[in-house]
């Protein structure tokens, strides 16, 4: 037990009031004793010969009179090698290992080391005997997945420090220790692999902080070219319920130009935690084409578990972040959401009965999200090498109201904004990044002139879209229309993204695998060869093609133009034939040949031409190769776009079958018009 106890004297919630004897410090760890369970709690304000702590677990059972025993540390976490591919909580307990321990339901009270102490690394010293370091100066090396992990001088270690001792190249697990330095005083510290650091204090062991000029490339389109994040700039998403916050984190963690991820999930929903935990580890990164895990960390908070430890979630992240920066990494640290953090500092400042601010957050929230945000950044280490932290952190406003305080808050600090819209999440125009509200300060890819043109091109759309709300599309001008429709072009730069890639699901064993052409972009209506070593999919606009149907190896990077015009393609059953949409009023088919080098179509021809403004769409082979199934039906005005395409009412629509081997003999099956579209053949059982 601790040589410092103190005295429980008021509980209200997680914040307990201490009462103690011997010194206390601002942000120590303390343990409130209830029985044999010792509850982690840290020091939040001190009034006198009083200490108010915030409890990370339930307090139930803890009384008046209960001993805090005071550790004399701060709230730290543990720095080495083993930090990647793992899931932690707030306070860093790995949590595979936590339910190994506890089963399904956690017990509290249960704290684990952060790094396995079991587990050997190779280690390579770096450092020689009579060199002179400084804390964040190297001393070896062990790989870590596909990078190689710096064990350093600790952080804390202040002055010049000389090696006393140096350990020989060899296999060791994290407490072994590495290095004996000894300081100008004569001092010695043995060093092993893993060093603690205070998560509310930033790492500053570095030689120059830099500003962040450089693009982060995100593979977002909408973001790299209007609304770009610059490699250790800080950014912010805010967006209502449900607009794809959190989807659209996952997909920058996949796609952007950095080479650590990390999560921090804070207070967000337990459902969407369990996604992310699932999902991860069966997401192959595209730069790798191992699993994305393997260079990505989890810190996990569900908006079940308490609120105190929301606070210590993203410190812990950031931290870490900061550690492997310091190894002249790029890290990406994506924070979900700042505003259930902000909740949670909300309920505590009323708990500490400070004088409340705007909607009842506290009064000095602005600076808590400025000092956050502002450990993010470029920096110039000591042997010349650069790191980089990135920080992007979604904001959950209610009911999507950016004038909020969270959001106004975190927008005077941000270098970039990327607002979500319930309009477009609705329209499904994903991401749903308002191209008018969103902007950003950092220099990007594309050049700032032709930016400014798409912007103005985007404003004067909207300007006319309004007016088009009034008076209609007949009493629009066509110059106002054409402004219009080049304004709309955005809508498919955002919503074609979504479409980016290619994944099988295997039903035998439930798992999604990447296809491993990482370049796999702007495609639909995908279809596959009967011996299932080929894809054909239409592309739109994408893979330096504007439109056209591809032949994709089903199990490598070959990809073939079939060099016919026209889009959703159908293999026939026995994988010689192809039969498409030639154009909006004509339907073709082919006979294929993968024979060469070249994969073709030869003999294309149209079977059927309908008059306008009947058009058809929706092409299906029947099982035995003798019919095809296709929708046939008008075009009308004020139905929306494409209404044939997608999933909304299309009066006039029916189904047909026509007869391949011949031109222009077909029949409609239906004959109400009822929206009748994307018809597909049944077999049916054989009867005796």
């Amino acid at each position: 037990m601790s040589d410092n106890v103190g005295s429980i004297v008021g509980i209200n919630g997680n914040l307990i009031t201490v009462k103690f004897d011997n010194p206390v410090t601002q942000s120590e760890v303390g343990y409130a004793r209830t029985g044999e369970t010792a509850l982690k709690a840290e020091v939040i304000r001190i009034r006198g010969e009083n200490a108010e702590l915030q409890v990370f677990e339930d307090t139930t059972g803890l009384k008046v009179g209960d001993p805090v025993e005071f550790s004399g540390n701060l709230l730290a976490v543990e720095l080495g090698p083993g930090l990647l591919a793992q899931v932690f909580d707030g306070l860093q307990n790995p949590l595979p290992k936590l339910a190994e321990q506890c089963g399904f339901f956690l017990q509290r009270g249960t704290y684990l080391k952060a790094l396995d102490r079991e587990k050997k690394w190779t280690y390579t010293p770096r450092a020689r005997k009579g060199d002179e370091l400084t804390a964040g100066d190297t001393l070896g090396t062990v790989p870590e997945g596909i990078f190689e992990h710096r064990i350093m001088v600790p952080f804390r270690l202040t002055g010049k420090w000389r090696v006393e001792e140096a350990a020989a190249a060899g296999s060791y697990n994290v407490d072994h220790v590495v290095a004996r330095l000894r300081n100008e005083r004569g001092d010695i510290r043995p060093v092993t692999m893993v060093q603690e650091w205070p998560v509310k204090v930033p790492i500053k062991a570095y030689a120059e902080r830099k500003r962040p000029v450089e693009p982060l490339v995100t593979k977002v389109r909408i973001i790299d070219t209007f609304f770009p994040v610059a490699r250790g700039g800080v950014y912010c998403i805010p967006g209502p319920f449900g607009a794809g916050k959190t989807v659209l984190q996952q997909i920058t963690s996949r796609h952007a130009d950095v080479d650590i991820v990390l999560v921090a999930a804070c207070g967000e929903r337990a459902g969407e935690v369990v996604e992310t935990l699932r999902e991860f580890p069966e997401l192959t990164d595209p730069r790798t084409g191992k699993s994305l895990m393997e260079r990505t960390m989890i810190i996990c908070n569900t908006s079940s578990m308490p609120v105190a430890a929301r606070e210590a979630s993203v410190y812990t992240a950031v931290t870490i972040c900061e550690y492997y920066r310091q190894m002249g990494l790029n890290v990406l640290l994506l924070a979900d959401s700042t505003s259930r953090w902000a909740q949670a500092l909300r309920e505590m400042s009323g708990r500490l009965e400070e004088i409340p601010g705007e909607e009842a957050f506290p009064a000095y929230l602005e600076s808590v999200i400025a000092a956050f945000y502002e450990r993010g950044g470029v920096v110039k280490l000591k042997d010349g090498t650069t790191g980089s932290v990135t920080i992007g952190g979604t904001v959950s406003p209610a009911g999507g109201n950016f004038d909020e305080p969270v959001t106004q808050a975190t927008l005077k600090v941000v270098g970039a904004f990327h607002g979500l819209n319930r309009e477009r999440s609705d329209a499904r125009r994903y991401p749903a990044i308002h191209p008018l509200d969103s902007w950003s300060k950092y220099p990007g890819v594309v050049d700032e002139q032709q930016v400014a043109d798409a912007r103005r091109v985007l404003r004067q759309g909207n300007e006319v879209s309004q007016m088009m709300k009034v008076v209609g599309e007949e009493g629009t001008s066509i110059e106002d229309f054409v402004v219009y429709l080049k304004s709309e072009f955005e809508r498919f730069t955002a919503m074609d993204f979504a479409t980016k890639g290619v994944v099988v699901h295997d039903l035998a064993t439930g798992r999604d695998q990447s296809h491993p052409n990482a370049d796999l972009q702007h495609l639909y209506c995908i279809g596959a060869t009967p011996d299932g070593k080929w894809y054909l999919s239409t592309v739109h606009a994408g893979m330096g093609f504007a439109h056209g149907i591809l032949a994709i190896q089903a199990q490598g990077s070959q990809v073939f133009n079939l060099k016919i015009p026209g889009c959703r393609s159908d293999v026939s059953p026995d994988g010689k034939r192809i039969a498409w949409a030639s154009g909006d009023y004509s339907l073709a088919i082919g006979e294929l040949d993968f024979s060469g080098p070249e994969r073709r179509v030869v003999n294309p021809h149209d079977i059927l031409v309908s008059p306008k403004p009947m058009k058809i769409q929706h092409i299906d082979w029947s099982p035995d190769g003798r019919y095809v199934a296709f929708s046939r039906g008008p075009y009308k005005k004020g139905l929306g776009l494409a209404p044939s395409l997608i999933g909304i009412q299309a009066p006039g629509w029916d189904i047909c079958v026509g007869d391949p081997s011949t031109t222009n003999r077909w029949v409609a099956i239906t004959t109400d018009g009822k929206s009748n579209k994307e018809a597909d053949w049944i077999p049916l059982p054989k009867t005796r």
